[in-house]
């Protein structure tokens, strides 16, 4: 995959399309997990307003994450858009990534551990598949 680079002037940090655009350092599982596998990200945590996020957000080769508003600004920024998601499939499509470059990577139950990186990827190249088709 490729990356690109954009520059958030107000923040004054430089980030890569395949790096976070925000670190949950809450979510991480052990201290400085996330430095540790993101070692170039840089933690905007409050220092981006949301123009500034959606335009880092539209330059993603591919944007991956959980059911979340960034995964949604995401994919409203036109950026291919998987969605890792643990919801029920019977309404999977009421809450999926908007448009054509949205995704689901789900689980066969109801949990996130039923999620497999498979799933994922499979979704992740289709979406780029599909974007490649569009461009």
């Amino acid at each position: 995959m490729t990356t690109s680079s954009v520059r958030s002037e107000s923040a004054g940090h430089s980030l890569t399309a395949t790096q976070a655009l925000r670190i949950d350092r809450t979510a991480c599982t052990g201290v400085g997990m996330c430095a540790r596998l993101l070692p170039e990200a840089i933690d905007t945590t409050g220092l981006l307003a949301l123009p500034e996020a959606a335009a880092c957000l539209a330059r993603c080769t591919v944007f991956v994450g959980n059911d979340s508003g960034l995964m949604h600004l995401a994919a409203a920024a036109g950026a291919p858009t998987v969605g890792l998601c643990a919801a029920t499939r019977d309404r999977a499509a009421d809450y999926k990534p908007a448009g054509p470059l949205g995704r689901w990577a789900m689980g066969e139950g109801g949990r996130m551990e039923d999620l497999s990186g498979d799933s994922a990827r499979e979704a992740g190249l289709d979406v780029l598949s599909s974007a490649a088709g569009r461009g």
